[in-house]
């Protein structure tokens, strides 16, 4: 009967097989990983050659071309140069042609073309010779070509990679841009103080597709004189770095709007006789009275903390615009408010900021910004945006003030060059922008069109179909 070993000798022997049975994995594990690498280096050496051999091909391909175009141009320039002298020949010709001796002229032509048959059959064997003559001019040529054909696609190659780097909004031209207009100053940037077209026709908010800045950005300034200082303020702040200034810098909206308000009623007292000479004479000399020259160099932009809420705010208010409940607008109101704060002389941020306080129950404060939106410096052209005169007409509607409003609205039909689509924009701003509150003066509008008979285009239409 055999006898099983006792403990001990398995314990004993238990290392030895351990580390055999290590070593025999290890073996394997090493194997793997060789054949798994050998593998790897046979693919990557296949996917090598496919590369080699595409490009092998491409090259060939080039060559080919190259040459064709190469002996094409080289076979065109030994050619004009061997008929350098052929002018001499036809010049006589021509001459003879011109003072109409026809007869002379044929004769010429006879005994030129025999002339030209003789010497080609008397040296028809000189032609191989001739050819041979002209191989290394040929071959001289070709040499020449080549080189300046490849310097042509190298310099093309350059060209479109820098043009490819240039148009990237994260490459180092764009980034040297951007730092040299911070060294100049907030005023010396790209963007001027008027973010919109103030002389805009249509109401950017009212209808996208109409565009609310039509043109350039135009500086706004307090009178037409003022226009020259601005402009020369502009300069000399960015000439002379003192366009930096403290944070705590700012325009007083309040000051503002006090200077202004009387100027904007003028305007709007203008409008209810219709007189478009006179209403729009009154839309450019409104909310002029307050001097922006002397605070060009206090105040402070920041537009990179602006612009971002300025979206955001347009983000939210066009997923909640069709809300009556005005408690969801004011959170949009105070990240406009902080927009506004970050850059105190962007038009379309404090725009924006009298439509959300319209929408949030505050009619007062939206007139005051809507005034202090339009003082901000534009050219002396400029009659105000249909934009701030539509935030206008829905502040004092929303005061309860339905004439006041419909004269806003008289005024923007005044500065308006096309009524068809200020009709359609009116509309789209009832709608979409202020709510039903415009639409008594939306209608007066249209009445107006009608008994003046300015357009005859559906959108202008009674009964309005809200």
């Amino acid at each position: 009967m055999n006898k099983k070993p006792p403990l001990s000798d398995f314990l004993t022997a238990l290392p030895a097989l351990l580390q055999a049975i290590s070593q025999r994995v290890l073996r394997a594990l090493l194997a793997l990983v060789a054949r798994v690498a050998k593998l790897a280096s046979d693919l990557a050496s296949a996917v090598a050659n496919f590369f080699v051999r595409i490009a092998k091909w491409v090259w060939q391909l080039y060559c080919r071309l190259e040459l064709s175009i190469v002996d094409a141009l080289s076979f065109v320039l030994i050619t004009v140069w061997s008929l350098r002298l052929f002018a001499l020949f036809v010049a006589p010709v021509v001459l003879l042609a011109i003072f109409q001796y026809w007869t002379a002229a044929v004769i010429y032509i006879a005994v030129l073309g025999v002339a030209i048959w003789r010497f080609y059959t008397a040296k028809a064997e000189e032609v191989e010779t001739a050819a041979k003559d002209q191989a290394p001019i040929r071959a001289l040529l070709n040499r020449i070509l080549s080189w300046g054909l490849r310097a042509i696609l190298l310099a093309l190659t350059f060209v479109s990679a820098a043009l490819i780097l240039s148009s990237t909004p994260a490459g180092t031209g764009a980034q040297l841009k951007g730092q040299w207009s911070r060294m100049l100053g907030y005023f010396a940037n790209s963007r001027p103080i008027s973010s919109d077209s103030s002389s805009s026709t249509t109401d950017a908010r009212a209808l996208p597709t109409e565009g609310g800045s039509t043109g350039p950005s135009a500086h706004r300034q307090a009178t037409p004189q003022a226009a020259t200082n601005f402009q020369s303020a502009l300069k000399s702040s960015a000439a002379s770095g003192s366009v930096v200034v403290p944070q705590s810098a700012k325009i007083d909206p309040d000051k503002v709007f006090a200077a202004n308000r009387s100027s904007v009623a003028e305007a709007l007292a203008r409008a209810r006789s219709g007189n478009n000479t006179e209403v729009e004479a009154a839309a450019k000399g409104a909310a002029r009275s307050y001097d922006f020259v002397p605070v060009i160099s206090t105040i402070s932009r920041d537009r990179k903390t602006a612009r971002p809420l300025n979206d955001e705010t347009k983000a939210i208010f066009a997923a909640i615009e069709n809300d009556q409940d005005t408690s969801r607008y004011r959170q949009v109101v105070d990240i406009q408010r902080r927009a506004l704060a970050a850059d105190p002389a962007d038009i379309e941020i404090a725009s924006n900021l009298a439509m959300y306080l319209i929408r949030a129950g505050d009619p007062e404060s939206a007139y005051k910004y809507a005034v202090y939106a339009m003082s901000l410096p534009r050219s002396s052209e400029s009659t105000g945006r249909t934009a701030d005169w539509s935030t206008i007409a829905a502040a004092l509607a929303s005061r309860g003030d339905q004439e006041g409003a419909a004269n806003a609205l008289f005024v923007t039909l005044a500065i308006s060059t096309d009524i068809r689509k200020r009709c359609e924009a009116a509309v789209h701003a009832t709608r979409k922008t202020y709510g039903p509150v415009l639409r008594v003066a939306t209608e007066a509008m249209f009445q107006r069109v009608r008994e003046r008979q300015l357009s005859d285009a559906p959108e202008c239409g009674l009964p309005i179909a809200w």
